[in-house]
């Protein structure tokens, strides 16, 4: 990375950041119990907790729509769906595959595009807000599921290569 920040590398810059989002939150999800990324804490009867996989569903749809945005497509009603992941590697797979798509999107833009605006269900919003928004997420998600780990017994610090910056 340059080490001048400019218009160009800034975007580069936030793509590299969301690429690295997804290998943290992927590497949370390969070092936990696979026999428990189905599972979701129930405290409450009404409890709206979901399951890592349904969290790493949503950051894959998160990500796929947000690319959409960033290239100016609308990219239609929000619908989440169940997951259909068969093992971690997938799950994990299926998100660095959409977190790539999105990054390519960013890598595509001009830094002018950052302040376009486009509409939403929430109201206007600026492609720029779209990345943070997109980028918070997942780094919320890994911290999910570091919490879902230490709620299952889980007391190690998981770090990885994957969680370095490239």
């Amino acid at each position: 990375m340059a080490s001048t920040l400019t218009n160009e590398t800034v975007l580069e810059w936030h793509a590299e950041l969301l690429e690295h989002a997804a290998r943290v939150l992927g590497a949370a999800v390969l070092s936990t119990d696979p026999s428990k990324l189905d599972w979701v804490p129930a405290p409450t009867a009404d409890s709206k907790a979901r399951s890592i996989y349904d969290q790493v569903h949503e950051c894959v749809n998160v990500n796929r729509r947000s690319a959409k945005r960033v290239l100016g497509v609308d990219p239609g009603p929000f619908q989440q769906g169940e997951h259909t992941f068969k093992s971690p590697e997938e799950a994990v797979t299926e998100l660095k595959a959409a977190t790539k798509e999105l990054a390519d999107a960013v890598r595509s833009m001009s830094f002018e595009d950052l302040n376009a605006s486009f509409d939403t269900p929430m109201g206007p919003m600026k492609r720029a807000n779209v990345l943070a928004i997109t980028l918070g997420n997942m780094h919320y998600h890994a911290g999910v599921v570091n919490s879902y780990q230490l709620m299952l017994g889980d007391q190690e610090f998981h770090f990885t290569p994957d969680m370095l910056f490239a």
